[in-house]
């Protein structure tokens, strides 16, 4: 992590992948970030494996871990009316608000952007909701599964390799919350936005997110030629006539070579079969009408090839190649470990954490700071109520006995 937002304080009430990983975002760059959870076992994530030895507990959730690092948590019974008070002064205080809606703990406490602007002024607030705050699907629920598909992401899959061995499989899924990490990065740049805009304006902030339009710009190829040209694409559209995923001797290769000047180099890296020396074959437009024996041969040298060897082959012969990694593999990384990337990570309660990802980029000069484990629920009730707030040791036995935290 590094000390460029040291001094910022951001309060976050996130419940899913979006909103934990971009306040996950904001502690990497040093930002101060306390978590407001529910006493009664935490923010969702918690539930959440993957677990070691898959036993589930709330402090050993792998997800929470990742997306929760370098953060504080309280606990706050936001649908109390003291929870109400402590949420509020805890936005007196705060920098940058995260919140996930519907469903966050301002929600329960029924606060809105007027209460936060009240309590500070200054205040940049991201509020991340499935559909936005305006228009007419602003009141719909949605979680990662049912946003990934209302923004086409999932009409366009699948593609390549699965595709052609389920040629009728129906869209899917995408796997590993990976819309939701997007939305995530599209928050913390708006973040960075509404912080320089407090800059010029010396006013706070309000930021509505839409995850189904964060997700509609990651897909806006399609979006763009559908309403430009009427043209719907489709993963058969989509996919390419020839090469793509590929198994191989080792594990699997993926290889484009579509365009004329990759011709010469792809029919010498398959040892020239004989009607690649056919002079008609230069032209694109020929060889897509064989597009299936170039495929068939593409993948049939491939099966007795290793990764490394159809990646130098490419090199040789100019054919771009790019070898299928395992995450094992990339935990092992050379080029990783010299970028620094993986951070050690000791975790008392779980021992199998050895290292965690860092922020995918490098902020030079600045001197990077140790990693911190994710925070154990309301570890951090007494730094911040007290540190903070000025609550007393009795106030916090009180709230505690009380159930408000």
């Amino acid at each position: 992590m590094y000390p460029a937002l040291s001094g910022i304080r951001v309060l976050e009430c996130a419940g899913h992948v979006a909103g934990a990983y971009c306040g996950r975002l904001l502690a990497d760059a040093g930002a101060y970030v306390i978590k407001v959870e529910r006493p009664d076992g935490g923010d969702a994530l918690r539930q959440e494996g993957p677990f070691p030895g898959d036993t589930p507990g709330v402090e050993t959730s792998l997800l929470h871990q990742y997306v929760n690092a370098n953060k504080q948590s309280v606990t706050l019974d936001a649908a109390t009316r003291q929870g109400r008070q402590l949420l509020t002064k805890l936005c007196a205080i705060a920098d940058i608000v995260v919140e996930e809606r519907p469903g966050s703990c301002f929600d329960q406490a029924s606060l809105h952007y007027s209460d936060i602007h009240n309590a500070n002024p200054l205040t940049v607030v991201l509020t991340v909701s499935p559909f936005g705050q305006h228009g007419p699907k602003s009141a719909w629920k949605g979680y990662g599964l049912t946003v990934e598909q209302a923004s086409g992401m999932g009409w366009l899959t699948h593609t390549g390799l699965s595709r052609r061995l389920l040629p009728d499989r129906q869209p899917l899924m995408m796997g590993g919350h990976i819309g939701e990490y997007f939305v995530a990065f599209t928050g913390a740049a708006a973040v960075m936005f509404g912080l320089f805009a407090r800059i010029a304006t010396g006013q706070g902030q309000h930021i509505d997110l839409s995850s189904q339009d964060a997700l509609v710009s990651l897909e806006r190829g399609p979006v763009s030629i559908y309403a430009n040209q009427n043209l719907l694409e489709t993963p058969q559209t989509r996919d390419f006539p020839y090469g793509g995923c590929f198994p191989c001797a080792d594990g699997y290769v993926e290889i484009l070579a579509h365009e004329d000047h990759h011709w010469a180099g792809l029919a010498e890296m398959i040892e020239k079969p004989e009607w690649s020396r056919d002079p008609e074959w230069a032209v694109r437009q020929s060889r897509v009408k064989r597009a299936a024996d170039i495929q068939a041969t593409i993948e049939s040298w491939a099966r007795t090839h290793t990764r490394q060897e159809i990646y130098e082959c490419g090199l040789r012969c100019g054919v771009p190649v790019g070898a299928f990694c395992s995450p094992t593999e990339v935990t092992a990384s050379e080029h990783e470990r010299f970028r620094g990337f993986f951070e050690p990570l000791a975790h008392p309660e779980i021992p199998e954490i050895r290292s965690i990802p860092s922020l995918p980029f490098i902020l030079a000069p600045l001197p990077t700071q140790a990693c911190r484990r994710a925070p154990h629920l309301g570890e951090h009730n007494q730094d911040v109520y007290c540190g903070l707030l000025g609550a007393s040791r009795g106030d916090l036995t009180s709230l505690r006995q009380t159930g408000v935290i």
